[in-house]
């Protein structure tokens, strides 16, 4: 009774997680053997070039990863392992923000064209723009305009924006004694 005999469902998942690793194995015994990825590396200089140009044009490391057929362990690990590669992955991010930031501003500046149906067929565009894209750049670019929501319009002033938990303890507290 003490020595348990696996299930078969335990059994088979063992099989499959045994033969996924000897393929990831092999796979990367033929990159080295085929001087294309080099002993303690986790991504080829291919595989890492292709994520940098991706990366730098949408800098969502899951995507990327998965457009290659690259897992994000090994990335992560590689990224560990190579110092350069993890600056590189750095500025890649930055230039994907930049890309991303560049539309957003046109999308709130210039607006975007969006189509107007009738009977089921387009019939034409109308032009729309962002608020909320407009909004967000402000707060981002300007600190005027960071911090602005309903607190600065209640009955705790407008000078204040932040808060300690201990003083917004200490708030709730006078506003239920006053019953408000």
């Amino acid at each position: 009774m003490d020595s348990k005999k696996p299930s078969k469902t335990n059994t088979k998942k063992v099989g499959l997680v045994s033969k996924h690793v000897t393929k990831k194995n092999r796979q990367l015994r033929k990159k080295i053997k085929d001087n294309t990825l080099t002993v303690g590396s986790y991504l080829s200089a291919l595989e890492k070039r292709k994520f940098l140009e991706l990366f730098s044009e949408m800098p969502v490391r899951g995507t990327c990863c998965k457009k290659l057929g690259i897992g994000t362990v090994r990335l992560e690990q590689e990224e560990l392992n190579d110092a350069d590669f993890a600056l590189a992955i750095k500025h890649a991010k930055e230039q994907g923000i930049d890309t991303i930031e560049a539309e957003a501003i046109r999308r709130a500046r210039d607006g975007f064209d969006e189509p107007v149906f009738y009977n089921g067929e387009q019939c034409g565009t109308k032009r729309r723009y962002s608020d909320t894209l407009t909004t967000l750049l402000l707060k981002g670019n300007r600190k005027k305009y960071r911090n602005i929501d309903a607190t600065n319009n209640s009955e705790a002033g407008d000078q204040v924006t932040r808060m300690s938990i201990a003083e917004l303890a200490k708030l709730a507290s006078q506003r239920e004694r006053r019953g408000t």
